[in-house]
């Protein structure tokens, strides 16, 4: 990125900045005394907080060349404030809204300012760099470009403006020519600044409400083309948001700092009656419990939080990556799951409603509940670079000891969590909870070591083991009904809590979810898995088995993994097939994989269709009836290679294989 294109960056996302602020300070409103007497005082309040709410809202939506336009008109109004402010509290404080009155202050006294040459130099400094910064924010706008084009306009309207925001200071040093009250004259100093800064904001206005449609109708265009996804997905690049969000919550997190600084030394110096708090004062846990309080305030500050969270996982995804040598890339997703995952429990549990003591409790129950699901994850990244490095027998001892390393911590750490736990706080349904994912989490890893042993004893084995895939499947299946009846298990936790805890809907929603994903599409999968493998061992048990004879007169290997046939099964259309090799296949379909024809008929058919031998829509003679089947039957060939074989030639996906269909890697945050 070059220097120009960071600028940008910054001054976009620091542009961004303000408008969340202000939403943030709006959501924290609270009435001190209660609502108004009067409901229509009540009312009227709330509807200006939310226009003011919609305003910032549209504000930060707005493209940057806008959003600048947007500021350039705060800042202008800003000056002709702080240029009253100075007239009346500086220049003579004595004055009134409209009035400037050089001879009374608030006392009745004579104000010694008034007869001060410094303070009227002072003054006129400060009135002329007001006036050249308006100037400044105004000349690009259209009111101003209309007399541009004519010097003697443009000079004549700058004259002007430098008089009039130079006009309490010009009443001053003609004090003595002139009446120490003339009446409107801050009314006049500021209305012609005030007009032409009137003027730009209709005219810019009413441009934007003339290019609102055109706008409108692009964005529609736009999201039907490339669909919802991908729209969301731009305008989340474009404006930045993780970067904007993250600055507000420096910025926040700064601002509470400087708050509890002030409280803190305010409470000392009421003590002591002395300021030497800075020389005693040390950061301890209050504001710590402070800080982290105050980040959840607001819905605001909780996307702050979260995005700030996602920065640092996202560091911890790349710290295990390099520890495993894996993808970089695909290991910061763990940000991106984390912080939605914090987000959601912190919607879940109401963290925003809470006060400051009950909402420091539950943040530290989601967190522990956020560090069992990173185990969770981290546990995804680790199980196929385990199975990869055992099914392709590599002989890097580093690979195994950093992968075998790592299992050792997801098992040790959460068992050390849960004892920790259980021995800190009493039993409770979030206790469970975090039990049941620190056991969950366990168990996976056990399956996935017995898994890699299995495989690493397959590769010392001299002959083909057939049992592998059987063994693999009862270990696999055994984790997966685990995790079915600890899936059954949370949902009547959430249950529980939802029924006699905490309630609400965004609770009823996740738990729904849980229900669909985890539960019902689980136990979906895995008996149509069961069925598929019951299916396919029946059609096997229903096929000639290769005797000794048939063996030594077929000399040949296996089709689909070319391994020696010590035993096979021979199909209708006589061709050997090790008898675990063609189950698989038959997890795709049930033509033989050389010439196509039906290996296993269905009730009902009459064994016409799929022969192979006869004309095909190709109008090819006794090969396969497309090119997918080809390239499929390619691709399971070259899949079904032994290991052994496979490492002469530089490796293989065994793991793919002995796993098929039922290969998946389910969503670690449930």
């Amino acid at each position: 990125m070059s220097r120009g294109s960071g600028t940008e960056l910054l001054v976009d996302i620091l542009c961004r900045v303000p408008p969340l602020l202000v939403l943030d300070k709006i959501l924290c409103f609270q009435f001190e005394d209660g609502p108004f007497e009067n409901p229509r005082d009540t009312i009227l309040i709330l509807l200006l907080l939310t226009a003011l709410a919609a305003a910032m809202v549209v504000l930060f939506c707005l493209p940057i060349q806008q959003l600048q336009e947007a500021y350039s008109y705060l800042l202008s109004l800003g000056l002709l404030v702080l240029c009253h402010v100075w007239s009346t509290k500086i220049i003579a404080p004595g004055s009134t809204t409209f009035t400037l009155n050089l001879n009374y202050n608030s006392s009745g006294r004579r104000h010694p300012l008034a007869d001060a040459t410094s303070v009227l130099l002072a003054s006129a400094v400060v009135q002329i760099s007001l006036a050249q910064l308006f100037i400044a924010l105004r000349t690009s706008r259209p009111s101003y470009q209309q007399v541009e084009n004519n010097n003697r306009m443009a000079l004549v309207v700058q004259l002007l403006l430098y008089l009039s925001f130079t006009l309490p200071v010009t009443h001053a040093v003609l004090r003595r020519v002139l009446p120490d009250s003339i009446p409107l004259t801050l009314l006049l100093s500021s209305l012609l600044p005030f007009l032409l800064l009137v003027s730009d904001w209709v005219q810019g206005f009413f441009y934007w409400v003339m290019d609102l449609p055109r706008v409108l109708k692009s964005e529609i265009a736009l999201f039907q083309v490339v669909g919802i996804t991908d729209y969301v997905s731009n305008h989340w690049t474009r404006l930045h948001v993780p970067n904007v969000l993250r600055t507000m919550f420096v910025v926040r997190l700064l601002w509470l700092v400087a708050g509890f600084v002030r409280v803190s030394v305010h409470h000392h110096f009421l003590k002591t009656s002395s300021i030497d708090f800075y020389e005693s004062w040390e950061v301890n846990w209050e504001l710590l419990y402070h800080l982290l309080a105050g980040s959840c305030e607001t819905w605001v500050a909780l996307l702050g939080f979260s995005s700030m969270l996602a920065l640092l996982t996202s560091y911890l995804g790349v710290v295990v990556a390099w520890l495993l040598d894996a993808d970089q890339e695909e290991e910061r997703n763990i940000g991106t799951v984390s912080s939605v995952l914090f987000f959601i429990l912190a919607l879940q549990t109401g963290l925003t409603g809470l006060d400051t003591t009950k909402r420091l409790v539950r943040l530290y129950r989601n967190f522990c509940l956020l560090s069992t699901a990173i185990l969770h994850f981290v546990h995804s990244t680790v199980n196929p670079l385990l199975m990869n490095v055992s099914a392709s027998h590599s002989g890097v001892l580093s690979k195994h000891l950093r992968l075998l390393a790592m299992c050792v911590v997801l098992i040790t750490f959460p068992a050390w969590m849960m004892f920790y736990l259980w021995q800190q706080h009493e039993p409770s349904t979030w206790l469970f909870a975090v039990s049941a994912f620190c056991i969950e989490i366990i168990i996976k890893v056990l399956i996935s070591l017995t898994v890699y042993t299995l495989f690493m004893i397959d590769a010392y084995k001299e002959t083909f083991w057939e049992k592998l895939d059987d063994y693999v499947y009862y270990v696999q299946s055994f984790g997966n009904t685990i995790e079915f009846f600890f899936g059954i298990f949370l949902f009547c936790n959430g249950a529980w809590i939802m029924m006699f805890e905490s309630g609400g809907f965004i609770r009823a929603l996740m738990m729904c979810i849980h229900a669909y994903f985890n539960i019902w599409c689980q136990a979906k999968d895995g008996w149509k898995v069961f069925i598929n493998r019951r299916h396919a061992v029946a059609r096997i048990a229903a096929l000639e088995v290769a005797s000794k004879e048939q063996l030594q007169a077929h000399s040949d290997v296996c089709a689909i993994c070319y391994q020696d046939l010590k035993t096979a099964c021979i199909t209708k259309c006589r061709h050997y097939f090790h008898a675990v090799c063609l189950r698989k296949w038959l997890y795709v379909q049930d033509k033989c994989p050389l010439c196509h024809k039906i290996i296993c008929e269905a009730p009902g058919s009459d064994g016409s269709e799929g022969t192979g031998e006869g004309d095909n829509d190709n109008g090819d003679v006794g090969g396969p009836a497309n090119n997918g089947e080809i390239w499929q039957q390619q691709q399971w060939q070259e899949a079904m290679h032994h290991p052994r074989q496979e490492h002469q030639a530089g490796g293989d996906n065994r793991f793919d294989v002995d796993n098929f269909p039922r290969q998946r890697q389910r969503n670690p945050m449930r």
